[in-house]
């Protein structure tokens, strides 16, 4: 069905809803023209406040380099702008922090939500006038989103966070196939991210054939769990790296045995866990070839890891640790913040989690100058190699309303993004206040499937020849904050030290350990009726394991059947029936 034959209601537009019927809306409207040679165009901003100084230099190198990086690639003919001023309409989120810092950027160079160095930069690159349909916080965005698809009143230009909105617009014909100007436009930076991942998210983003989303990719690698260990104590007990489970369990044992936090009372824990579980033991599971997150590739068929043998072992490790008192009793009621208090109160000095969770330990040096943190190589159960499981990640997936003319200006987007992330200023653009000024641009981030990986392997290259100069895309603003006041933990996480979290990474990716979530499907209608209670109860049945209240093997193999009675089975039919699609 087309779209001018649809016309769009929505009873409730909830996260399942489904497309019953679309059409009405603006009337396309005629193509801008594109010049004829790449060239800059006057700016339309007049930065204010305290530091106009630091926005104009950097927007004067913009503009004397943003086509000379393209011309060294001869691709100058994908970056050109528009005779005629284009307006185009998107859309923001925000959220507190950005919010924040949005007024931090007001006072410095009187930047707005709607007029900033982004559209600065696009207006001066393209002639485009980037033109905020609305701004809400973060949590709105998808409902706001769903709104206008049902008012058939979509932005231009927008990012799509939930895949099956995506494939819900795909349907209605609301938005339009972008593949077909893939080698016309995309950079061949954009076009070496999107293959980084074999083209998983770019499959993602495609039904039936047509690219209907360009996503705007994280690194894989950010799932990566990492065994963060206090090597302080370790040296303080004569105690070495853990190469199994179980000397893990005897590490746990001596810390808590040693009572470092010098309470004098039984407070203090073996392993900081959170009641999302999953996160905090991901390095555990995996340690007994169990993945309870995944789909798993077994003898040619998809299988659901979370009913895999290799689960009741883990959840036994887990079970034990928990009655020998390893295990906070309260752990259940803890957020992933919260588990992190006994370890920054120095109770505890076993947590796995992110590269990122040194982080969050920051203000411990100033509570004990002794304190160090290390990531060893994760223990295995039975000495067998571990493999560690990545799943894909993006920030969203970059979509064009049909009624738009000029759909290419989501390459150039993501072409000027490139720029800004590969030159000298990445990091004004990307990291000022934090993280922060990258939230200006439309979809934040574009970088390969492996970029913290790349970009630590940047970073030692730059340690070894003692040559900043070498430093390239997100690895300069890194290298600053590793010579900065942040050095404590960003040499913990990507420096150059022997048990950084980076080189943990390494031998993984060397050995070839890392595999991917087997399902990137798009869930059916039964699935995603189904799949949220399911996960619900598994993740139930396993605490509940854990604390004892039922068995290892009793309470496994009740949740299998479960899984199944649930509709599992139908579900593992439904993804095998998509995997068998992929061949």
């Amino acid at each position: 069905m087309k779209k001018k034959e649809l016309v769009l209601v929505l009873v409730f537009f909830a996260i399942f809803s489904n497309v019953l019927f679309a059409g009405g809306g603006q009337a396309a409207s005629a193509a801008a023209r594109e010049v004829a040679s790449p060239r800059l165009f006057p700016s339309t901003f007049s930065p204010t406040g305290t530091a106009t100084n630091v926005y104009r230099e950097r927007l004067d190198f913009f503009n004397a380099n943003f086509i000379n990086y393209f011309t060294r690639s001869d691709e100058t003919a994908k970056v050109r702008g528009y005779e005629n001023t284009l307006t185009v309409r998107t859309a923001m989120q925000y959220s507190v922090g950005f919010q924040t810092a949005v007024g931090e950027f007001n006072r410095l160079y009187g930047e707005t939500f709607d007029r900033n160095r982004w559209t600065d930069a696009v207006r001066r690159a393209y002639n485009i006038d980037l033109v905020n349909k609305w701004v809400v916080p973060a949590a709105e965005y998808t409902q706001q989103l769903r709104l206008d698809m049902a008012a058939n009143d979509l932005p231009d230009v927008f990012g799509v966070v939930n895949r099956f909105d995506l494939y819900q617009m795909a349907q209605a014909g609301v938005i339009q196939d972008l593949g077909g100007l893939m080698d016309q436009y995309a950079s061949n930076y954009d076009k070496g991210v999107w293959e980084s991942d074999n083209g998983a998210l770019i499959n993602m983003g495609s039904f039936e054939g047509s690219l209907y989303g360009l996503p705007s990719m994280v690194s894989h690698t950010d799932f990566f769990s990492y065994l963060w260990l206090r090597q302080d104590w370790l040296d303080a007990l004569n105690l070495q790296f853990p190469r199994t489970m179980d000397d893990l369990t005897r590490i746990m044992e001596a810390f808590v045995n040693a009572d470092f936090s010098r309470s004098g009372i039984a407070n203090n824990t073996g392993i900081a866990l959170g009641r999302s579980l999953f996160y905090s033991t991901r390095g555990i599971f995996s340690a007994y070839q169990a993945y309870p997150e995944f789909w798993e590739l077994q003898d040619g068929q998809l299988v659901y890891g979370g009913i895999n043998e290799n689960n009741r072992a883990a959840l036994a490790y887990l079970q034990d640790l928990y009655r020998r008192g390893l295990i906070d009793r309260e752990f259940i009621t803890y957020t992933d913040a919260d588990q992190l208090r006994a370890v920054i109160a120095g109770r505890s000095g076993v947590v796995y989690g992110g590269h990122w969770l040194i982080q969050s330990l920051r203000t411990m040096p100033s509570l004990d100058p002794n304190v160090e943190w290390v990531c060893p190589p994760l223990p295995t159960a039975d000495g067998r190699p571990v493999n560690y499981p990545i799943n894909t990640n993006q920030r969203a997936w970059l979509a064009v309303n049909s009624e738009f003319a000029n759909p290419e200006v989501a390459y150039k987007l993501f072409s000027l993004n490139s720029y800004v992330f590969n030159e000298r200023d990445s990091d004004w653009w990307w990291y000022e206040l934090g993280t922060q000024s990258v939230n200006y641009m439309l979809y934040q981030t574009n970088v390969s499937a492996f970029d913290n990986y790349i970009t630590w392997l940047n970073l030692i290259e730059a340690y070894n020849a003692n040559n900043p100069g070498l430093l390239r895309a997100k690895a300069v603003p890194y290298w600053a904050n590793l010579n900065s006041d942040l050095a404590w933990e960003w040499e913990r996480m990507f420096g150059n030290l022997p048990h950084a979290a980076m080189t943990v990474l390494d031998e993984a990716i060397r050995r070839d350990a890392l595999f991917y979530n087997g399902f990137l499907g798009i869930p059916s209608n039964f699935m995603q009726d189904r799949w949220a209670s399911i996960t619900e109860h598994q993740l139930t049945t396993f605490i509940r394991i854990i604390t004892g209240d039922l068995s290892v093997e009793a309470g496994f193999s009740d949740w299998v059947r479960q899984f199944n009675a649930m509709g599992g089975d139908q579900i593992t039919r439904e993804v095998n029936a998509w995997h068998r699609a992929q061949r």
